[in-house]
């Protein structure tokens, strides 16, 4: 059998078959990449590759309206207030807040590689529901301080975490912690070695001695790829709903990996909210751990959950109480101070010029020693500074 045949200049397979058919895609080819010519050399040949190559790329790139999209419902959010304090753990700190007051608190933990913002798509919408939102960046993380030792572990985050709740006067009620994976180990070692700090936790992360919580815990991982294997979250939720734990739950993030609230915002704050909202709508009361903690704090099983006193850092072992050898010196590092003197101030002068190996009485630099030595005490009426103890 013969094969048709074609007529001159088709393409066949779409290949050239003529000579002008390939000299007139020489000539496209040469335009496409504005050459001068065809390339003559191997080396010419890639370079005219490289470039060909970066034009179906570019070509074949996504349009960016996705990201036009995200940024622009982030630009419309409600922006943090952007706050630092230096921690007693001695790192300076950098947070987030939305919401003031006395609103309840929540806090958000980021993961490993994450700094405070990847909680902008929650953090607003939160506040719109009335909670008072803290989102901190965690040591070593965004714009915190980094630790000099390379200590990094979740104890050292949760004393971190620890030393920013008491530096905002957050410990006056429960507060609600919600971590993913190491903000979630954080949440879950501070509820643990501070039982009556935490009303609740959720946390996307798995840990030993959950049995010691007291707070109402749910325990989250992700539809696919999650590190936090379905089974073991619901053997810890056992665990912890046998002990201590006001409740213990499971839930699953459908679409999300191992960075819950990167991946999936919406689907998590859907979870938070139903959680504060649901098993754990009274986890903000004083009076819910209030009598617990007064109980411990006296060394008995009944306590009296009216006492506003339990709340104090004090009792609620976040601030260890001062240690004196006798009364005379609790009275001496706790009594009020005398106000100086112009006399003592002098006195204190003279030692100065003395170890400056100048004589005791040369004054003739004395305005020069008053900017660098005499203190505001000096140079204001005394009764001024009558409440200075």
């Amino acid at each position: 059998m013969v094969a048709p045949s074609q007529p001159a200049g088709q393409v066949q397979g779409g290949v050239p078959t003529t000579m002008e058919e390939l000299e007139a895609q020489a000539i496209a080819f040469q335009h496409l990449l504005g050459l001068d010519s065809l390339p003559q050399s191997g080396r010419e040949a890639r370079e005219a590759a490289r470039r060909l190559g970066e034009l179906v790329l570019a070509s074949a790139a996504p349009a960016p309206l996705l990201t036009q999209l995200v940024a622009e419902h982030l630009d419309s959010l409600p922006p943090a207030r952007v706050r630092f304090v230096d921690a007693s753990t001695g790192l300076r700190l950098r947070y987030l807040e939305w919401g003031s007051g006395s609103k309840d608190v929540v806090l958000l933990l980021h993961d490993c590689g994450e700094a405070a913002e990847v909680w902008r798509p929650i953090g607003p919408r939160l506040d719109d529901r009335g909670y008072r939102v803290i989102a901190p960046d965690l040591r070593g993380h965004g714009e915190s301080g980094r630790s000099l030792d390379c200590r990094y572990g979740a104890a050292s985050l949760a004393e971190d975490v620890k030393a920013l709740i008491v530096a905002l006067d957050l410990y006056v009620a429960p507060v609600a912690l919600v971590g993913c994976g190491m903000g979630a180990a954080t949440a879950l070692v501070l509820a643990q070695q501070n039982p009556f700090l935490a009303g609740a936790v959720l946390a996307s992360a798995l840990l030993a001695g959950l049995p010691a919580l007291r707070c109402h815990l749910l325990l989250l991982h992700g539809g696919r790829g999650s590190w936090v294997e379905p089974a073991d979250a619901a053997a810890m939720a056992e665990v912890a709903a046998q002990g201590s734990a006001a409740s213990a739950a499971v839930a699953e993030l459908p679409g999300a990996g191992h960075y819950l609230a990167a991946d999936q915002p919406d689907a998590l704050l859907r979870q938070v909210v139903k959680f504060l909202e649901g098993p754990a709508i009274r986890c903000f009361s004083r009076a819910a751990l209030m009598g617990s903690a007064n109980g411990a704090a006296n060394g008995s099983s009944k306590g009296s959950s009216g006492s506003a006193d339990v709340r104090r850092p004090e009792v609620l072992d976040l601030k260890p109480l001062p240690q004196y050898a006798s009364l005379e010196e609790a009275q001496k590092a706790l009594g009020p101070r005398a106000i100086p003197t112009a006399a003592a101030i002098e006195s204190e002068l003279r030692k100065l010029r003395v170890e400056e190996g100048r004589a005791a009485d040369d004054g003739s630099s004395d305005d020069e020693e008053g900017a660098r030595h005499r203190t505001a005490l000096a140079n204001n009426p005394s009764d001024y500074f009558g409440m200075v103890g």
